[in-house]
């Protein structure tokens, strides 16, 4: 039998040092060394079929008794445990803070207003009003006549056959074979191959004579007036106050009432160059043959002179009123208005102060529009 060395010394194809080596390949741990071997042992010791096997139990055993030995009174020191360093485990990298949730910063609602009071209307029930009557639109009249041209806004009707009813606006009458008659507010006009104009405004009816010769009946004065062409005259609504239209004979002159209406005229400016009573008709009397023909501004200076040379004269009467008129004719209303104050003024015992006052009333309102 060779002696026994230590294992570290033995050859490295010694079996027993190659269990050793494998043995000690085995991760050291702490455990009790009676506790352990134990196991191997009765490992060991169990019957194997296998030679080689019990060999290596046998000498497994005598190196197992050679080391008790030699190191008998020797503690053994058990193995130090070699503590693997734990790798200290990754800790997660911290996820970064979660954003903080946007806060909103909502709008303060006003406080809603209180609710208005409820007021309780008063339920007023209205008769309901009387349907309003319908408005009969009269169309207008069909002018048949092709001789009569009324003006565009002209108020006009035909009541009969050959009449023609004029209420507002100018009509033109041409010559007719036969009467025909014109009416208005203020006159009517008659006339036979005549040709004239009939004018209808506030102030009154104009009548002007174009051709021939025409009558006009004046409804103021309930007399009749012949025009002849070149003349024109107003008729107003109201009737100015009557004097004498016609001089009595036996103030007139005889000797010119033979001649022509100029001629007449031309006498009696002569004859009113004297004095007296004679002077102051033929003055009288010229002026109104020039009114009749449709002169009233030469009426009006005969008319002046007369006054001028025979204030209180036995005709300044009918001189004032002819005056009034030829003023009137002449739409010289505030004239005529103070011919009519002077009258009044001049004339108080006159029995047609009552007419001259309404006219001179009739005067002022049309000078007021």
């Amino acid at each position: 039998m060779s002696e026994l060395r230590p294992w570290k010394d033995g050859d490295d194809q010694d079996r027993a040092a190659q269990l050793v080596r494998l043995v000690s390949g085995i991760a050291p741990r702490p455990v009790d060394v009676g506790k352990g071997w134990d196991g191997v042992i009765e490992r060991v010791a169990r019957p194997k079929s296998s030679r080689l096997l019990w060999f290596a139990a046998a000498t497994a055993a005598v190196l197992l008794a050679w080391v008790s030995l030699r190191w008998e009174g020797e503690k053994v020191a058990a193995p130090v445990p070699v503590r693997v360093a734990e790798q200290p485990k990754a800790e997660p990298a911290p996820s970064p803070p979660a954003p903080a949730p946007e806060q909103r910063i909502e709008p303060e609602e006003a406080p809603a207003p209180p609710p208005a009071p409820v007021k309780v209307a008063k339920v007023v029930v209205e008769k309901p009003a009387p349907a309003p009557e319908p408005v009969v639109v009269e169309p207008e009249p069909t002018q048949e006549n092709k001789d009569v041209v009324a003006s565009s806004g002209a108020v006009w009707s035909t009541p009969l056959e050959g009449t023609f009813k004029l209420e507002r606006g100018r009509v033109e009458v041409a010559p007719h074979a036969e009467a025909y008659t014109v009416t208005t507010p203020e006159v009517s006009v008659v006339a036979t191959n005549a040709r004239y104009a009939a004018d209808v405004t506030e102030a009154g009816t104009v009548v002007r004579v174009l051709e021939g010769e025409v009558e006009v009946f004046s409804f103021a004065t309930k007399q009749p007036v012949i025009m002849r062409a070149g003349e024109e005259r107003t008729f107003a609504t109201f009737a100015p106050p009557s004097a004498l239209d016609v001089v009595p004979p036996e103030v007139s002159s005889p000797a010119c009432a033979r001649h022509s209406l100029d001629q007449r005229v031309a006498c009696l400016q002569l004859e009113a160059k004297g004095q007296g009573m004679k002077a102051q008709a033929a003055l009288y009397e010229a002026a109104y043959l020039q009114s009749r023909a449709g002169s009233p501004a030469s009426a009006e200076l005969l008319l002046r002179e007369s006054l001028r040379r025979f204030p209180n004269g036995v005709l300044h009467p009918e001189a004032r009123l002819a005056l009034i008129k030829a003023l009137e004719a002449q739409h010289r209303r505030a004239q005529a208005a103070e011919v009519a104050r002077d009258f009044l003024e001049v004339c108080p015992d006159d029995p047609r102060v009552v007419d001259v006052q309404n006219f001179l009333r009739a005067l002022e309102w049309l000078e007021s529009r």
